[in-house]
């Protein structure tokens, strides 16, 4: 199956993940933010709701984007590790 790529925010992209068996493409949250803002000329508030509603809600199943708070991609593997056994990962 093929991984899905959010187009226009090539920046913010942190790498592939994956999660029992299905990989998906994951995204720095606030850098996307900071994308639209820049780009789309939006504030902060409307770039949340469109990154929420038009980017993240536009795609549903298995092989959804999924978009990171900053602050986890500034953590360690290990710190990633810990945190996705503790919910359930």
């Amino acid at each position: 199956m093929a991984i899905l790529f959010a187009e226009g925010f090539e920046e913010a992209f942190i790498g592939i993940g994956e999660r029992n068996g299905i990989q998906f493409a994951t995204y720095d949250y606030s850098k996307c933010i900071e994308i639209l803002t820049k780009r789309e000329k939006m504030n902060e508030q409307q770039a949340e709701d469109y990154l929420e509603n038009q980017v993240m809600g536009a795609r549903s199943g298995e092989t959804d984007l999924r978009y990171l708070p900053s602050f986890l991609t500034k953590m360690t593997f290990d710190e990633y590790k810990q945190i996705d056994s503790q919910i359930g990962g």
